[in-house]
């Protein structure tokens, strides 16, 4: 007999100065996912590749277990961060994270994205009191887990 155990998804919102993750379980197909574990992650170093280094340093100590599939935000453009943050950051950002776990599949996600969403869905997992990134990568990891269908 072939025991199953969960499917663990790591959601990650990368950024420059900050990196929210949440870590699902999917008990089985069609179940609803538990919250496993959310954080964020502020990385250290005074240049933008020794802050990303350091985020793929840490992360897997962070959530604590190695994920069997990892989504990571779309890097996208927002005119209304005027924080000089570009597109081509946040993609190296993203490209570090998933070096961190070599050979995890992974993909890329958009679209889930407005404030509302994210603390319609923190909270529904019990993760209101994370910071804003944690909530983003609990909304962002819901809604791609929802559309693939790896539960109901």
């Amino acid at each position: 007999m072939i025991e199953s155990r969960a499917v663990l998804v790591l959601a990650v919102d990368p950024g420059t100065v900050a990196v929210g993750w949440a870590m699902f379980a999917v008990p089985s197909p069609g179940a609803r996912p538990e919250l496993a574990g959310f954080g964020t992650l502020r990385p250290k170093g005074e240049d933008f590749l020794d802050r990303c280094h350091d985020t793929a340093s840490r992360l897997p100590g962070a959530v604590g277990q190695a994920p069997d599939r990892i989504v990571v935000e779309r890097p996208f453009l927002r005119p209304e961060a005027g924080q000089g943050q570009s597109i081509l950051k946040l993609g190296i950002s993203a490209g570090a994270i998933l070096g961190a776990f070599p050979g995890i599949p992974w993909a890329l996600c958009s679209g889930h994205k407005t404030k509302a969403r994210a603390d319609l869905y923190a909270r529904a997992y019990g993760a209101e009191a994370g910071s804003e990134h944690a909530r983003d990568a609990v909304s962002m990891g819901h809604y791609w887990i929802s559309k693939r269908g790896l539960f109901t």
